[in-house]
């Protein structure tokens, strides 16, 4: 996708886009320089692909209250620069990955209402 295209995109924020809907666009795996995205309550579907994260210096993800089902992938908490970790008010089941303890820059972390 065209998404996949801007090698040095730092911020992407599409929050409160309800009708953006879909999945997250794997083309965001390409994004290595991106450090904050924000797709809160922006009608995103279907689960976090497993790999997200792997590669990527995030330091802020933040896609409460959207439509995410499934559970949390491993790899995001291998995100060293990250600081902010938001999914709350989405249906994400399971435990918590044991690579919480791989994040010891996080600062926020929220994940009621799943």
């Amino acid at each position: 996708s065209e998404l996949g295209q801007l090698k040095a995109l730092r911020v992407l924020d599409l929050s409160n886009n309800a009708g953006l809907g879909g999945s997250i666009p794997s083309a965001l795996e390409n994004l290595k320089t991106l450090k904050h995205l924000n797709l809160k309550n922006s009608g995103i579907t279907g689960s976090l692909p497993k790999q997200f994260g792997r590669g990527m210096e995030m330091e802020t993800l933040i896609l409460d209250a959207n439509l995410l089902t499934g559970s949390i992938p491993r790899d995001i908490f291998n995100m060293r620069q990250l600081r902010e970790l938001r999914l709350a008010s989405n249906f994400l089941e399971g435990s918590i990955p044991a690579e919480v303890g791989n994040a010891t820059g996080l600062l926020q972390f929220t994940l009621f209402e799943n």
